[in-house]
């Protein structure tokens, strides 16, 4: 019976072993359980972040085509004026050209016809030269030519 009684403790010892890690056991599930809900409720808050994140993404792309468009657009218009404004700018030059040349050859007319003529023929002359600028005025055909004339004529007085 000692012998019994012996195995019966021992199996009592370790059944109680096991229950001590049995309610070990069960403690950590439950921890486990805890901590699986929360890394569910972890998942779900990073898939909502991760939807967010989509459409903010999707909204910056949209953003970039419709910026992207209407910087294409304003750069068209300002290459359009730059090539216009280098036609102006090129044809402004040759007319310079040319106002300068006929202002060349008009101071050379006056200087010839000053040293040959006296004074009282000066002021006929003055008011020849009057008369032939008022006359080249009213031909004048853009406001340039007739803005570049008054200043030669003032030039002249």
């Amino acid at each position: 019976m000692e012998f019994a009684m012996i195995i019966d403790v021992i199996l009592l010892l370790l059944l109680c072993v096991t229950l001590f890690f049995g309610i070990r056991l069960s403690r950590q599930f439950a921890e486990i359980r805890e901590d699986q809900d929360k890394l569910a409720t972890l998942v779900e808050d990073l898939n909502r972040a991760s939807l967010k994140a989509e459409k903010a993404v999707g909204n910056m792309k949209n953003t970039a085509v419709v910026t992207s468009e209407t910087l294409q657009g304003q750069i068209s218009k300002g290459q359009a004026l730059f090539d216009e404004l280098e036609i102006m700018v090129e044809a402004g030059d040759s007319l310079a050209e040319r106002l300068q040349k006929i202002a060349e050859k008009s101071r050379k007319a006056v200087e010839g016809s000053s040293k040959e003529t006296t004074s009282n023929n000066k002021a006929q002359s003055k008011k020849a030269k009057s008369t032939a600028k008022d006359e080249v005025d009213q031909k004048a055909r853009t406001r340039a030519e007739k803005e570049l004339l008054e200043a030669l004529k003032a030039h002249n007085e």
